[in-house]
């Protein structure tokens, strides 16, 4: 079991990577291009985690319709619970709930980021200044 668990958060910790490249993806097409690290060796918790942060703090003044902020911002926010999840999976173990909630959390992140692609850039909206 222990083997099966190691790579449940193997597979959460690669997932969780994906999200935030896509992310980062959509940050960078915004009137206003968020940066997000996406070197190399960027670090999850270190510089990733903050960064995500610091994107839902800036993203209700942008230049942008309410529907696109409203989907940057849950796409990001849900990626911060998946992390949460992974790293409260990592320290206590496996739990029926909590994997749950990881996968509600990550599907909603993807599926809001999908749209977002989908819709292409964002259009700047002046009146959102």
């Amino acid at each position: 079991m222990a083997d099966s668990f190691e790579d449940e958060l193997h597979t959460m910790q690669v997932t969780i990577t994906l999200i935030y490249a896509q992310l980062a993806t959509v940050l960078h097409r915004l009137p206003i291009p968020v940066e997000l690290p996406t070197h190399e060796n960027v670090d999850l918790l270190r510089e990733m985690d903050p960064a995500v942060r610091r994107a839902v703090e800036v993203m209700p003044e942008m230049p942008v319709d309410a529907k696109t902020k409203a989907r940057v911002i849950i796409a990001a926010t849900d990626w911060l619970t998946c992390t949460d999840l992974w790293v409260l999976s990592g320290i206590n173990g496996p739990d029926r709930a909590r994997a749950l909630q990881w996968v509600t959390a990550s599907g909603t992140a993807r599926r809001n980021i999908q749209q977002l692609l989908e819709e292409g850039d964002a259009e700047y909206n002046p009146d959102q200044e």
